[in-house]
């Protein structure tokens, strides 16, 4: 947490881990919050005219965070009750296709920083790792999000110190 690239981030995407098999990242998720950061964790839900996808959906508070309950694999997850009043890393309220006022700044819709679960990246930020895919898919989505904008920023791929080195951060720099 002392990288600058997290000094000076705002808003932040964090994964949630699973207790015991992943670096616990809840003491990045309770400094985040402690500094006033916009904190974002992600929430897996049914897509429109796809299978299943993750948006980034905000945390208010640690006290939000303590709340989360575990999913079937153990992952803290938001109550289904309370994703439309959450604000979404892209802009509006909501999962993506039933955002509600999505129209924002584009700082509103920009991420400074992404700690991600992962093994290992290559230089183009292909990404090994566990799971289905969500973050790739997610990373995606972000490309396509950063097209849109000439003025949006790129991520640059810088690790997070860690014994476990399972966790990368992705923070972003002005092309």
């Amino acid at each position: 947490m002392q990288r600058p690239e997290y000094q000076n981030a705002t808003r932040l995407s964090v994964f949630l881990s699973i207790e015991g098999k992943e670096i616990s990242t809840s003491a990045i998720v309770k400094d985040a919050l402690s500094r006033g950061k916009e904190v974002f964790v992600p929430y897996i839900h049914k897509g429109q005219n796809t299978g299943r996808v993750m948006d980034m959906l905000s945390l208010e508070t640690f006290e939000d965070y303590q709340s989360l309950q575990k999913d079937k694999w153990g992952i803290p997850s938001l109550p289904r009750d309370s994703i439309a009043n959450r604000s979404n890393a892209f802009g509006g309220k909501g999962v993506s296709g039933e955002l509600v006022n999505e129209r924002h700044e584009m700082r509103h819709n920009t991420l400074d920083l992404i700690v991600v679960p992962a093994v290992a990246f290559d230089r183009r930020f292909g990404r090994l790792g566990h799971g289905k895919g969500y973050y790739d898919t997610f990373f995606s989505r972000c490309s396509s999000q950063m097209a849109k904008d000439p003025s949006s920023r790129v991520p640059i791929l810088s690790q997070f110190h860690h014994p476990a080195i399972q966790c990368l951060l992705f923070p972003r720099q002005s092309r």
